[in-house]
């Protein structure tokens, strides 16, 4: 019973994350630098889990702070604590093949 709640919340938590990043690939329509430009809104050229917070709140999306920390600690592959444009451009990858880029 217990793996059995364990399993499920895990899965809720993976759909989550999976939603937030897919949500902000649509709300961007979505060149990589527009996306990281929008979010980091004090053109500091990296982000924080603070950045994300914002601009999530800004296209009214409000997830659990677990859910926000896991996609945060996924995009943050050097974990120096700041997701830099490079990371961000992987971590959103997925979504951006077929759609063609200029």
């Amino acid at each position: 019973m217990l793996l059995k709640q364990f399993i499920r919340g895990f899965v809720e938590c993976e759909v989550s994350i999976e939603l937030i990043r897919q949500r902000i690939q649509n709300q961007m329509f979505v060149k990589p630098n527009v996306a990281f430009n929008a979010i980091d809104s004090d053109s500091k050229g990296y982000l924080t889990i603070e950045d994300f917070r914002e601009y999530l709140k800004q296209v009214n999306m409000y997830p659990i702070e677990k859910n926000l920390s896991l996609l945060y600690k996924r995009l943050d592959k050097d974990e120096d604590g700041v997701v830099a444009y490079d990371e961000f451009v992987t971590g959103i990858k997925p979504f951006l093949e077929g759609i063609k880029q200029d």
